[in-house]
């Protein structure tokens, strides 16, 4: 990257099922290229990861004779990021830059090439992903990433010229309206430091912490493909309990209520339980700068709007368990009235019955 303009990095995240055994991946994994624990590159204490992910070096390729290096991750909580570092040619114009970083953020080939490393580490881990089915989405990010050796700050920054940048926007002039927000999650820790964060873009520069900075960033992203994974997949069961509220009455000779209430049971303690782990992936204490950054781009992303939808489905995913469970558990009471009722019924019907006959034997005599 020394005789050009900076790098790209471009992301391609994929949820591969509901847990990955990294302990498992990692033996399994070592044989694809270099394999390693994650760490941040700047240690400190202040950075608390729940569970880090496991880091996967699977070397250089070539996409349309361009050299590529590309690095995986896996997180435990069944995703999988790929990440494409791209550098840029020595000869290009910063006039020409836009163009070249929409065309690498939006290359076919790379989402192509994406899919089929994930099938291969899908193919690897075997029984060390837990419910295995790769998700028809992925999440997109770009990164990049300016040669602070080459460039001052002012050359990205004069004109506004890294907002239309990362907006991928080089025939419009940009309005102030259209700016703003992203002005807004930008964040400095110097004069001559930057660092831009939009919703499927971001520039960085900065002369230390360029990997950490990324791998938060990154974070961000891996966070936001699990939130929208489980909400579509809570739009999924709750459509399919709605229906079954319409058209199943609870019985106690009918079981399917019961299956049901249990599906729905598990289903929340399951999602619940992943939904808490992504959010409490990351922690970060004490070390201001990388905590702005990361509530930043959570908030550019919409990671607490999605976070907001998944909690109320859950919510309604319990409020159906209790639901089917309390009609099922009050149907059952009512039963258990009318065999209690029955019962006595039998016990008193033969204490009775001597002198109900006596009675009605007077009865007719008098009548005759």
């Amino acid at each position: 990257m020394s005789n050009t303009l900076g790098s790209l990095r471009v992301y391609r995240i994929y949820d591969l099922g509901y847990e990955i055994n990294l302990k498992d991946a990692y033996e399994k994994l070592s044989v694809v290229g270099p394999t390693n624990p994650f760490n941040l590159k700047k240690q400190t204490k202040n950075f608390l990861f729940s569970d880090p992910p496991l880091v996967i070096n699977l070397g250089e390729i070539i996409v349309n004779e361009t050299k590529i290096l590309l690095m995986g991750k896996l997180w435990n909580y069944g995703a999988a990021s790929l990440e494409f570092r791209i550098d840029t040619p020595a000869q290009i114009e910063k006039s020409e830059l836009v163009q070249w970083m929409k065309e690498w953020s939006l290359e076919p080939a790379l989402d192509e090439l994406g899919k089929l490393r994930v099938a291969q580490l899908i193919k690897l881990l075997g029984k060390g992903i837990v419910k295995p089915e790769l998700w028809d989405q992925y999440e997109d990010y770009s990164i990049f990433v300016a040669n602070t050796e080459n460039q001052k700050l002012d050359f990205w920054t004069g004109e506004n010229f890294v907002f239309h940048f990362i907006g991928f926007e080089s025939q419009m002039v940009l309005s102030e309206a259209m700016i703003e927000p992203v002005k807004a999650s930008a964040l400095s820790y110097s004069t001559n430091d930057l660092v831009v964060v939009d919703w499927d873009s971001g520039f960085v520069y900065a002369k230390d912490d360029v990997d950490d900075i990324c791998d938060v960033l990154e974070l961000a992203n891996v966070q936001l493909l699990e939130l929208r994974y489980y909400d579509t997949l809570l739009d999924s069961k709750l459509s399919g309990l709605y229906r079954q509220v319409i058209t199943k009455k609870p019985s106690i000779f009918n079981r399917r209520v019961e299956v049901l209430s249990k599906d729905a049971s598990s289903l929340y303690i399951e999602t619940s339980e992943v939904v808490e782990r992504i959010e409490n992936s990351l922690k970060i204490i004490g070390d201001v700068y990388f905590a702005r950054l990361y509530r930043i781009a959570l908030k550019r992303l919409q990671v607490p709007q999605w976070q907001i939808l998944v909690d109320q489905k859950l919510r309604n995913l319990f409020d159906i368990s209790q639901m089917y469970m309390g009609e099922l558990h009050t149907k059952r009471s009512h039963y258990m009235e009318i065999v209690i009722i029955i019962l006595i019924a039998i016990e008193v019907i033969p204490f009775l019955y001597p002198y109900v006959t006596k009675l009605l034997i007077s009865f007719n005599l008098l009548n005759l």
